[in-house]
């Protein structure tokens, strides 16, 4: 598991030797720093934390030393000392206003050199700006560079209003997906009916019952990658499911690039069933993954009016499948109507962990 997600207090020595020896280059999200010892260590450390507090968070590494932007292995580590982690915390709180809370693993290298390795770990903020040398600058981080570069004019006003306009655009990113979801796949009541070319949900077509999961950062700000770049990145960290057939996220099927997303798209028809089996992922340079996927109405004859809900995991993570029994509202009895708090699920089987 990687250092920007596994749990503080299990990170390990083992766990920053494998990272190092993935040569991680330094930048808008990583910085090594090789020790405590220059006279401007303390203003040096909180110019770091600040700056990726300011832009997306990131990773601190003091004891290790870079090499054209790499680690430099064998990882040697800093002299251990009672009450690093406080010294780097103090800093944080001190020396940065608003001050920011990281967090902090001593990891020693070895048992004879008692050297050790300090991990901080830094969360993007949405107390943006954070300021140091009292008051009078603003730190960021940007890709080209692995030094923290003062933010220009503009970059502040927008760290300012920097939660609002991103929650705002969270909202505007996962609206227009699901907008286009449902122009491509909606079906017309009536076949006389023309597909509407516009951003907006046609109220008079039916669409087949799905399930939709998305991820999206917390605050979406600005673009994480170059468009041109997105479907090489995204083919990288796909996931094998249980299916022979497929990954996840796939952009196999990419039939359309609009603007800042690849959309992939499929909806072919699934044995017995009258409405085609649909899956449709859109994934985006903000950092949106939208997938929505249908589900199967069971054509046995003793299982008739259930559906299935099938989540695939990876490699020793069995499928699970819940059966929901479909209702017809206008069946119902008024008793039936009484008893809103009664589960719909009629079967449930699992194999293996959801």
């Amino acid at each position: 598991m990687s250092l920007y997600t596994k749990a503080i207090n299990d990170i390990a020595i083992e766990d920053v030797i494998s990272f190092c020896t993935q040569s991680n280059e330094e930048g808008i999200r990583l910085e090594y720093k090789k020790d405590f010892s220059s006279r401007d260590a303390n203003r040096q450390i909180a110019k770091e934390i600040a700056s990726f507090a300011n832009t997306y968070g990131g990773i601190l590494l003091i004891g290790i030393e870079e090499i054209d932007r790499k680690p430099m292995l064998p990882v040697v580590g800093i002299p251990n000392q009672e009450g690093l982690d406080e010294k780097v915390n103090s800093i944080a709180l001190k020396a940065i206003n608003p001050p920011v809370f990281p967090e902090i693993k001593i990891c020693t290298v070895n048992e004879d050199s008692q050297n050790v390795v300090i991990v901080v770990r830094v969360h993007e903020s949405n107390e943006t700006p954070h300021r140091i040398e009292q008051d009078t600058k603003v730190y960021i981080r940007v890709a080209s560079q692995n030094e923290p570069v003062l933010a220009p004019f503009e970059e502040i006003e927008w760290l300012i209003n920097r939660r609002e306009k991103a929650v705002a655009n969270r909202k505007r990113l996962l609206k227009r997906a699901q907008i286009r979801f449902s122009n491509k796949y909606q079906q017309p009541k009536n076949p006389d009916t023309k597909v509407l070319t516009t951003l907006q949900p046609p109220e008079e077509y039916v669409l087949p019952p799905t399930r939709e999961i998305s991820v999206i950062p917390l605050y979406p700000d600005r673009h994480l990658l170059d468009f041109h770049n997105l479907e090489a990145i995204v083919e990288k960290a796909m996931v094998k499911t249980n299916s022979s057939t497929s990954n996840f996220p796939s952009l196999l099927r990419a039939s359309l690039s609009l603007q800042d997303s690849v959309i992939s798209a499929s909806d072919e028809k699934y044995e017995e069933s009258q409405l085609p089996y649909i899956r449709h992922t859109e994934v985006n340079t903000f950092g949106l993954v939208f997938h929505k996927e249908s589900m199967i109405e069971d054509t046995l004859k003793d299982l008739r009016n259930t559906i299935h809900l099938d989540f695939r995991g990876g490699p020793g993570n069995s499928d699970s499948r819940i059966r929901c029994k479909i209702y017809d509202e206008r069946k119902r009895s008024h008793q039936d109507e009484q008893d809103e708090e009664e589960t719909v699920c009629s079967r449930v089987q699992g194999k293996g962990s959801a």
